[in-house]
């Protein structure tokens, strides 16, 4: 679930809220995560390893739409 979004000029980050509802733990590790965010910059979360019946949390970072980001950098 997305819990909170920054929203900035360049940038924007989002942070998801995460359950593990199964018998077994799951990994949060950021190589598996990255598939389901493609046009993320970066993923990150706590904690890497997320036990049965817990929490955690899954950021991402992204471009703002119409974000002056290039391949030089900002404008």
């Amino acid at each position: 679930w997305l819990t909170l979004r920054h929203k900035g000029r360049a940038l924007t980050i989002d942070e998801y809220t995460v359950y593990n509802a199964g018998a077994v733990p799951h990994s949060l590790e950021p190589s598996r995560l990255a598939g389901r965010f493609p046009g993320a910059r970066a993923v990150s979360a706590d904690p890497l390893i997320l036990p049965p019946g817990t929490w955690g949390r899954v950021f991402t970072v992204s471009d703002t739409e119409g974000s002056p980001i290039t391949a030089e950098g900002l404008r």
